[in-house]
C-alpha cells in the first residue's frame, strides 16, 4: 500500500480547486484526477477520502466531489439549458448541456 504524502495531498487539493476555477465550477473526474496525480484508482480514492475527513473537499460518491468554493458557488447559481445558441453545440461536445447563471439573492435567476 502506498503511504499518503503530505505534498501529494496538497498537490491534489490544488488540482481539484485550480480544475474548477478552470471550469465553471465543475469537478475532475476520478479518472482525471488519477491522470493527473499518476495512481491507480484505490490510491486516487484514499487521497480524496483523506481530503474529506480534513474538511477540505465533500465527496458523498461518484460526481460529487467539491470544494467549499464550489458548494457557494453551486448556491448562488443555476443551471439551465441554452437553447438556439452556438454555445449550445459546445457545451453538447464538452459533456455539458446546461450552464450555470448567477441568482440574485433568494435563488431566483
Amino acid at each position: 500500500m502506498r503511504v499518503m504524502s503530505e505534498e501529494e495531498l496538497q498537490k491534489l487539493a490544488e488540482f481539484i480547486k485550480q480544475y474548477a476555477r478552470d471550469n465553471n465550477g465543475e469537478s475532475p473526474s476520478l479518472a482525471g484526477i488519477m491522470e493527473y496525480m499518476g495512481m491507480v484508482n484505490s490510491t486516487a480514492y484514499r487521497h480524496i477520502l483523506k481530503l474529506e475527513k480534513r474538511g477540505i473537499i465533500s465527496y458523498s460518491g461518484k460526481n460529487t466531489l467539491e470544494t467549499p468554493s464550489q458548494k457557494k458557488m453551486h448556491m448562488m447559481s443555476r443551471r439551465i439549458p441554452v437553447v438556439g445558441d452556438d454555445r449550445v453545440r459546445y457545451a453538447r461536445r464538452a459533456g455539458r448541456a446546461c450552464f450555470k447563471i448567477p441568482c440574485r439573492s433568494g435563488g431566483v435567476a
